[in-house]
């Protein structure tokens, strides 16, 4: 919509099984999320009925073009 960046990946594996335990050391979906909060962006993951994983982000770019406009 012109208003932010969206990315759409889509696998046909297995899926995420949310009931096994996440690794101790491991950051890769948090990390995801986190990053794109820091930018004010949403990140989705998640395992849809037909298989396979999704993950989607989006990122508000409304801001960013007004502050490079400024400077």
């Amino acid at each position: 919509d012109g208003d932010g960046l969206g990315v759409r990946v889509r696998d046909n594996g297995r899926g995420i099984d949310a009931t096994l335990p996440q690794k101790a050391k491991s950051y890769g979906l948090l990390g995801i999320r986190e990053r794109a909060q820091t930018l004010g962006g949403t990140a989705s993951i998640f395992s849809p009925a037909e298989g396979g994983t999704v993950v989607e982000i989006v990122i508000p770019v409304a801001s960013y073009r007004s502050e490079k406009a400024e400077a």
